[in-house]
């Protein structure tokens, strides 16, 4: 079994418009960065 819980960073670059996200992460984590990150972005479910 390989725990993921230590492998969930997440990058937002708004100005290519991109997003990395490493294997941990949640929606839940990419929506918040996201809504941080910019007042028009999001991510579709």
């Amino acid at each position: 079994m390989i725990d993921l819980i230590n492998i969930r960073s997440i990058d937002i670059n708004l100005a290519d418009e991109t997003a990395w996200v490493q294997a941990g992460a949640t929606l839940g984590e990419l929506y918040y960065k996201i809504s941080k990150a910019s007042k028009v972005h999001g991510f579709p479910a």
